[in-house]
């Protein structure tokens, strides 16, 4: 009985740590080199959205600007990448294309000391200090 009640108790503490199966799917357009490089100024709305699919953001405040944003799906405890291109239409033809990437080099933020709840009420107190 005993080594049943210890085999469940294993199983459930060991059931737990599991994160199940995660189908990869990605997320977006997919936008390829071949995509890009067809990609021309001068085209017009209907042949842009013939090579490059429908686009995921349409704003209705900037109607001649088109994004397309491309994350192919991180694995656990990885950060996905995101590609970013923004196609920008005059009279109905492509005038400027904009692409970002994350892989492009960052600025480098100040790190700050995150300090705790219990820290910050310590410091308030002035015999502690």
């Amino acid at each position: 009985m005993k080594k049943l009640i210890m085999a469940l108790i294993c199983f459930i503490f060991f059931s737990g740590c599991y994160q199940g199966y995660r189908i990869n799917i990605d997320q977006g357009n997919s936008i390829t080199i071949k995509q890009l490089e067809q990609l021309e100024l001068g085209m017009t709305r209907n042949e842009v959205q013939f090579l490059m699919g429908t686009p995921l953001i349409k704003d209705p405040f900037h109607a001649n600007r088109w994004d397309y944003i491309y994350s192919p799906n991180a694995t656990h405890g990885s950060r996905a990448k995101k590609n970013h291109l923004s196609l920008l239409f005059s009279d109905n033809t492509l005038v400027e294309i904009n692409e970002f990437s994350d892989e492009l080099p960052k600025i480098e933020k100040k790190e700050e000391k995150v300090t705790s709840i219990f820290e910050k009420f310590l410091k308030r107190i002035p015999f502690i200090n």
